[in-house]
């Protein structure tokens, strides 16, 4: 799983908003006016007066992917019938006129609106953000409309409507991950799935590569050689692997095609890396031993921070723990006491091989 940011909302987003309440207000009006008052609930009443007072809608739409699950405990709060159609899993709502309405308006009447293809593509994202297995293309920048990416409702709209047009609830993702077989319309909220726009510790995961005679093996027989191994190191990432099948999808020829190039790029060009500029790094070592910590960390933060663009290619978490692992290996031959020096060596080394896998 790797982490997905919006830099800056969209602005056809931002218009599609305003237009968005204007078509809810002439919907209500004319919903009023085709069903006498005491035929519409006080549930949907309420609503639908509170939605359409000031900036309620775009505050709503705007709500932050963390503050996602609190939206809906407060909805099921005020209006149980939502909860028990949640857990149900159906997209009949029954008797509930709430849920039938907002269904009409937010998946119906809101979603045929949406500008799809600038949500999915204004990440400029190439992996899908729930495996990082399942590359992502878009055309659109040559002139073309083929855009390849799904938009995953990661709350899904037929469980919950309400949340089918919220920006941070709407994750583009590859075919398998959003398709029947992985996530399709499961109920992420009492799964406790994680949201890829909330995700911050990318280390609740990790990958680990098990190499059968690692001194003997070739570059040929390296992938039938190896094992990739998936380990949850924090419990929260527990239903994610589940439902994504990354233990198994991590296993086949691909990924381990994609761990020889990682090893075998590390064998060769780190080893010139380390020791050409052997004298350089010693010099180095001895300028930051100067410096306090806090100068360390804050050196480190602001020229070799990991962010969300080095993760922007299929298995490039895999390929990180793995660089990580190799690279601690080799430096413990330095014997650095200093933690901040070793964590900024790590990511020098890390950064540096990161531009040629």
């Amino acid at each position: 799983m790797i982490p997905i940011e919006y830099k800056k909302i969209p602005d056809e987003y931002l218009e599609f908003i305003e237009e968005f309440k204007k078509k809810i207000n002439d919907w209500w009006e004319k919903y009023k006016n085709d069903n006498s008052s005491s035929n519409i609930d006080k549930n949907t009443k309420f609503f639908f007066r509170y939605i359409l007072k000031k900036e309620n809608l775009k505050d709503f739409l705007l709500t932050e992917a963390d503050k996602l699950p609190n939206l809906i405990e407060c909805m099921e709060k005020h209006f149980p019938e939502l909860k028990k159609i949640r857990k149900k899993g159906t997209s009949k709502g029954g008797d509930s006129q709430l849920y039938n309405c907002l269904k009409k308006v937010f998946c119906d009447l809101g979603y045929k609106n949406l500008p799809i293809n600038n949500l999915k593509i204004s990440f400029g994202i190439r992996a899908c953000p729930y495996c990082n297995a399942e590359a992502l293309h878009s055309q659109m920048e040559l002139g073309e409309k083929d855009i390849d990416i799904e938009l995953d409702h990661f709350y899904p709209k037929s469980r919950i409507p309400y949340l089918a047009l919220c920006l941070y609830n709407l994750v583009p993702c590859g075919h398998y991950c959003n398709g029947q077989y992985c996530k399709h319309d499961k109920d992420s909220y009492e799964l406790k799935l994680i949201n890829p726009f909330t995700l911050e510790d990318v280390d609740g995961m990790k990958f680990e590569l098990d190499v059968k005679d690692a001194g003997c093996v070739d570059y040929d027989g390296f992938p039938s050689s190896c094992k990739i191994i998936v380990k949850e190191n924090r419990e929260e990432f527990k239903a994610n692997l589940e439902v994504f099948h990354i233990k198994h999808r991590y296993n086949h020829i691909e990924a381990r095609e994609q761990a020889r190039d990682v090893w075998f790029t590390f064998q060769k060009l780190c080893k010139h890396e380390y020791e050409e500029e052997e004298e350089k790094r010693v010099e180095f070592y001895n300028d930051l031993l100067k410096k306090d910590d806090l100068d360390i960390k804050g050196y480190i933060d602001r020229e070799f921070k990991i962010d969300c663009s080095h993760y922007n290619k299929i298995y490039s978490k895999m390929s990180l723990d793995f660089l990580k692992e190799l690279i601690r290996t080799r430096i413990k031959e330095d014997k650095l006491s200093n933690k901040n020096t070793i964590e900024l060596l790590e990511n020098f080394l890390l950064l540096r091989l990161l531009t040629l896998i």
